[in-house]
């Protein structure tokens, strides 16, 4: 096995662990918003932090995949999108596709979700400087 492969299984391997907290994080954040009705918005916030997380923990693979397996991450503007179609890819004699087009159109209504995260969090970052 090529040398780089076995770094690339152990980051995907830590990688997978650090999404097992994120996902726990999440399922704690959605019983605490189902128990505490008074604190539900927190809660929800929490848990759509945490499904970002657990986006990009899945793009960091996906990086590390494209850069050391396919040899090629994507750039510009639109490099998320690029990078998940880059890995519904079947390359012959490199690797085997990773995920099958429905898959594909899952991660870009997940990507979207967690563009709306961070542009929501600048709007409220920003709006919490304006008012200090």
């Amino acid at each position: 096995m090529i040398p780089e492969y076995f770094v690339l299984i152990e980051r995907i391997d830590q990688e997978l662990d650090d999404l097992e907290n994120v996902i726990s994080c999440a399922e704690r954040g959605v019983l605490a918003a189902q128990n505490q009705s008074e604190e539900e918005d927190l809660f929800i916030d929490a848990v759509a932090l945490n499904l970002h997380d657990f986006y990009t923990g899945f793009e960091r693979i996906f990086q590390q995949i494209g850069l050391i397996v396919d040899g090629y991450i994507p750039g510009g503007a639109n490099w998320h999108r690029d990078l998940l179609q880059q890995m519904q890819l079947e390359i012959p004699e490199l690797r085997q596709l990773f995920f099958r087009l429905k898959r594909c159109k899952y991660w870009m209504n997940f990507f979207g979700f967690a563009m709306l995260c961070v542009t929501s969090m600048l709007f409220n970052l920003i709006l919490f400087a304006l008012l200090d």
